[in-house]
């Protein structure tokens, strides 16, 4: 595995498929340390642009993939062309699939995030689609700071090797990269909207439309108010469009 530098943030050349399973030898490893796993997308490095500490977690954490068409792009754009697609969301699935396979230690996974209605059905759904994993607990992710050492309690008591966290970003990365050390599940990764999919709440694009990297506008679509979130991608366009014309030693216009 090598990183590479996207606009000053670490990016790991790693497939799916190797992701996944570096995940999953680390939930197996006993004693093994907190490995916090980010899935990078536009909005986050445009996000880490301006906000230091956001982009001093993001080069902290143990693994950091690109979750989208967009970080490709940017990745390809400057000169990094083993850089592959890897979304969050399946990522998640392939750690779970593996984790199947192995029927002498199961997987113990706790879910964290979304509304409680949402998290209890995408708890109740996602043990059916994958019996061999230990699905331990899980918790709505509407929640005051000042609960959070209770929470904590809750989920060390639960004893998961891996935490799926759907805060949203970077509310998400900040809050497990604020309480790594008292967290003692082996790996934990910010999984955003996963939990109303699983819910049943939003539906995935199609695969042809994933295949034409087109599934942000297919979210968009289902869901008009992540239209300020949009507004990210020119900016991160024009960031890396910039960052390219200086590798190639052009001025900027």
């Amino acid at each position: 595995m090598s990183a590479r530098n996207i606009l000053g943030l670490k990016l790991d050349e790693l497939s799916l498929e190797e992701a996944a399973a570096k995940v999953l030898r680390h939930c197996q490893t006993p004693a093994a340390p907190l490995l916090h796993i980010i899935t990078l997308n536009p909005e986050m490095v445009v996000a880490a642009q301006r906000d230091a500490h956001f982009a001093a977690i993001v080069n902290r954490a143990g693994l950091v993939v690109a979750d989208g068409v967009g970080v490709v792009w940017a990745a390809h754009k400057l000169g990094h062309p083993a850089v592959t697609k890897v979304p969050g969301i399946e990522l998640v699935e392939q750690i779970l699939a593996l984790a199947m396979q192995d029927a002498e230690r199961p997987l113990r996974v706790y879910l964290l995030g979304a509304r409680p209605d949402v998290v209890g059905e995408a708890h109740r759904r996602i043990r059916l689609r994958y019996p061999g994993v230990v699905f331990c607990g899980a918790r709505h992710g509407y929640f005051a700071a000042a609960e959070s050492e209770q929470i904590i309690a809750e989920i060390n008591a639960a004893e998961p090797d891996l935490l799926l966290v759907g805060l949203g970003s970077p509310r998400q990365e900040y809050w497990i990269a604020a309480h790594a050390e008292r967290l003692k599940c082996r790996a934990a990764i910010g999984v955003g909207g996963v939990f109303d999919v699983w819910a049943g709440r939003v539906n995935r694009a199609p695969l042809w439309l994933r295949r034409l990297g087109l599934e942000w506008l297919y979210r968009l679509i289902q869901q008009p108010a992540r239209l300020p979130r949009m507004l990210a991608l020119p900016q991160f366009v024009m960031l890396i469009y910039r960052r390219s014309r200086r590798l190639r030693g052009e001025e900027d216009v």
